[in-house]
């Protein structure tokens, strides 16, 4: 068996500390939902979710909430925001998918709305307008926002 330098240890050590980490995140939040910050970059942004621990997200089933004529939304721990085609690819193995509830929908349609309506404006200035356009609706359907 080869000897290992000082320095292979340590980093084999911060490797396997990593490792623990994740192990950690993936059984604490197994059974956690997507957020509001997911519904959140999923309508201020068209890009891709931002993978903040590639290892949890490659490592946790990524769940789709189906939201009709063919259209879902994914998410995966490790992952930030709602998944594009080549993310599903890699960290949808498996994917649970299930229909998203009325409640679900109507949040998105509403996330959508007002990601719609602030788009237009500079990079750094659409979230206090967005949060507002939040607020507008959530009253407007009788939704006190606290």
């Amino acid at each position: 068996m080869p000897t290992l330098t000082d320095d292979e240890i340590v980093v084999l050590r911060e490797r396997l500390a990593g490792i623990e980490r994740r192990v950690d995140v993936i059984e604490r939040d197994r059974h956690a939902r997507p957020t509001f910050s997911d519904g959140l970059c999923f309508a201020l942004t068209d890009s891709p979710g931002i993978v903040v621990d590639e290892g949890v997200a490659r490592a946790t089933p990524c769940e789709c909430l189906e939201l009709g004529d063919g259209a879902e939304e994914c998410f995966s721990k490790g992952v930030v925001g709602g998944l594009d085609e080549g993310q599903k690819a890699l960290f949808c193995n498996p994917r649970v998918t299930r229909p998203a509830s009325p409640e679900q929908r109507e949040r998105v349609a509403l996330f959508e709305s007002c990601g719609r309506q602030v788009k237009a404006l500079p990079k750094g200035e659409r979230l206090a307008p967005f949060f507002s356009c939040i607020d507008k609706e959530q009253r407007s359907r009788g939704i006190e926002v606290a």
